[in-house]
């Protein structure tokens, strides 16, 4: 993944969530975080790629 791309959250019609709940802002901010270094780079693309792990 290119580091200009950005993950989001999709509702089940391919949405970008609009936000503006706790426990999702957390979860956003928490994943930022882990990704900042190459490693979690790596781990955060991974869940937010694999197919076992996101369902549509």
């Amino acid at each position: 993944m290119d580091r200009e791309e950005r993950y989001g959250f999709y509702d089940r019609d391919g949405n970008v969530y609009p936000g503006n709940d706790p426990f999702m802002d957390a979860l956003t901010e928490a994943l930022g975080k882990i990704g900042e270094g190459e490693n979690g780079a790596a781990l955060v693309d991974y869940l937010a790629t694999h197919e076992n792990l996101t369902k549509q």
